[in-house]
């Protein structure tokens, strides 16, 4: 019987290229653990291998596939998170804030302020680590993919600001145009950070390479470069505000940093988080390979209990050293808009230690509630943020050229409900579609004459391939 085995590899930075092998033996089984440490060139890759095993359909008369596993509280995250973006953009730019208490208006920006953009940094930083769950992104795949959320980001900015700009240049209102075409919102951020990002990968991959263990050297030096990121903030922000460029400069250097007033999510501190999300990626995956070895070593209870008690230690340590203790001044900067836009290493330092306790808290939940109809529709919105962010800033943002912090708060809830309600139609437009697009059949392609043998061999394919395109939030994204 003729079977085959497709490897995906999980290599990091420059690994995630195409390699091929055979193997032949006369045995009718075969060791995926012993083709993962054949076809990988560190430990920590031969740990870290997935062997998937698919059975001939010409064959053996039938497909199987291995289910792929998800993390579901990271679409529960970005479900959440999309809810507080509508919101606080309801709440900043609609509101009049004369009918709401400014309690309630701190209290509806603060979620929208860590549950939002520094999570959803953070998730596309791990998202590039494990890309639908595959592999690596490559430093190439990473630089197109920052170039085309960066073209996508200034096309949407057009877009959301077109009745202002209209007015801009027919009816003679009195602001520059570029710093809304060119202002740095969270996508043209990601493209930026995702751009330097692959330049950096490329530069670290001498380093990586020359260890064993690479992924751990990766891991520690992402984590080294967002704080080093994040504690500079000051710095930077300092330099480029003390004159050293105008007009079109300015607009430039906005992206990197600086306060010039449109230039909301600069690298300088927001870079940070990406490359924090790459490191957890990496951890993450170090510890599922350590439940696994625990489970092929001790009994499958046991380990479980060992592995929870373990995670469950850390999470209360982080809550009652970090989280809890600070939250405070985790509240007050997130309330707070420029300090918000432009913090510095505590805030970073705060979030870094928030992430993971938030996960799996969510995780929690989704465990308890998962089937339930509000957290299915939590998850599907998370798989398709991108699309619910574009959507709800293309009908927010004409809406707010005529309606800015007019609207009472009454209002401002049915906004907020059409809003959402319109953005989840047009989300599901999209995908419908797509879907037609995917119902046409494809293109017949020759077929390739079969190989001779006698069929007393079994014939092993490892392949690792590159990734497939990264979503740009899930990335965040």
């Amino acid at each position: 019987m003729t079977s085959g085995i497709s490897t995906n590899a999980k290599y990091g930075g420059g690994d995630a290229v195409e390699r091929q092998a055979t193997v032949e033996t006369e045995n009718d089984s075969v060791d995926p653990k012993a083709v993962a440490h054949q076809f990988s060139s560190s430990p920590d890759e031969a740990e870290l291998l997935t062997v998937k095993c698919v059975e001939s359909e010409s064959i053996a008369g039938r497909n199987y596939k291995q289910p792929r596993n998800r993390f579901q509280a990271i679409d529960l995250a970005r479900g959440f998170g999309i809810l507080c973006i509508i919101q606080v953009h309801i709440v900043e730019n609609v509101l009049d804030r004369r009918t709401a208490s400014p309690t309630a208006i701190d209290v509806a920006q603060f979620f929208g302020g860590p549950f939002v953009a520094p999570l959803f940094l953070f998730l596309m930083g791990f998202n590039l680590i494990q890309p639908r769950g595959l592999c690596f992104a490559t430093p190439k795949q990473v630089f197109q993919r920052g170039c085309v959320l960066f073209l996508k980001g200034v096309l949407l900015n057009l877009c959301l600001n077109a009745s202002l700009l209209i007015k801009i240049y027919f009816y003679g209102w009195k602001f520059s145009p570029f710093s809304f075409v060119f202002a740095v919102d969270i996508l043209p951020c990601a493209g930026v950070v995702l751009v330097l990002l692959a330049m950096g990968l490329t530069l670290l991959e001498p380093l990586c390479n020359s260890t064993s263990h690479r992924l751990t050297v990766k891991s520690l030096v992402l984590v080294s470069l967002g704080v080093s990121v994040s504690g500079v903030t000051p710095l930077v922000d300092n330099y480029l505000d003390s004159g050293v460029a105008n007009g079109w400069q300015s607009l430039v250097l906005g992206f990197i940093g600086g306060n010039s007033g449109s230039n909301y999510f600069p690298f300088f501190p927001w870079g940070a988080y990406p490359l924090l999300g790459a490191a957890a990626a990496i951890t993450w995956f170090k510890l599922d390979a350590l439940r696994q070895r625990l489970r092929t070593e001790l009994s499958s209870g046991v380990s479980s209990r060992l592995f929870a008690a373990v995670v469950l230690t850390g999470t209360l340590a982080l809550l009652g050293v970090v989280v809890v203790p600070f939250a405070g001044y985790w509240y007050t900067t997130s309330i707070q808009l420029a300090k918000y836009y432009h913090h510095g290493l505590a805030y970073y330092l705060w979030c870094l230690c928030f992430f993971p306790t938030w996960l799996l808290a969510l995780d929690f939940f989704d465990r308890c509630f998962g089937r339930s109809a509000v957290f299915v529709w939590l998850k599907w919105m998370g798989a398709n943020v991108t699309r619910l962010y574009v959507s709800q800033w293309l009908l927010l943002g004409n809406f707010i050229t005529f309606h800015y912090q007019q609207v009472e708060l009454s209002k401002c809830i049915a906004v907020f409900v059409f809003v959402l309600l319109a953005s989840n139609l047009m989300t599901l437009g999209y995908q419908w579609l797509l879907s037609l697009r995917a119902a046409k059949p494809p293109e017949k392609k020759p077929e390739h004459p079969a190989l001779p043998g006698d069929g007393s061999f079994k014939h092993v394919h490892v392949a690792t391939s590159e990734v497939d395109e990264v979503e740009s939030m899930e990335m965040m994204i």
